[in-house]
């Protein structure tokens, strides 16, 4: 992920629909990436998010940090 990063680009689209599992390590890494996108002022956009999987999202805090406003399920 740390390539998509490095645009110019202020708004980031990742599609989520074929996400099975989200173990520690993908947590972190999502997490990791949005500090980034928030250092450069960019805009995540989560789509197609498994409705199965909000609540671990709201549980592990990415949920409020990515802003409910920002997910197209």
């Amino acid at each position: 992920m740390p390539d998509l990063l490095a645009t110019n680009s202020k708004l980031i689209i990742i599609d989520l629909e074929h996400l099975s599992i989200v173990d520690a390590t993908g947590e972190a890494a999502l997490s990791a990436f949005l500090d980034g996108a928030s250092a450069k002022e960019m805009k995540v956009v989560v789509k197609k998010l498994p409705k199965e999987k909000i609540a671990l999202f709201k549980r592990n805090g990415l949920y409020d940090r990515i802003g409910k406003e920002n997910f197209f399920l």
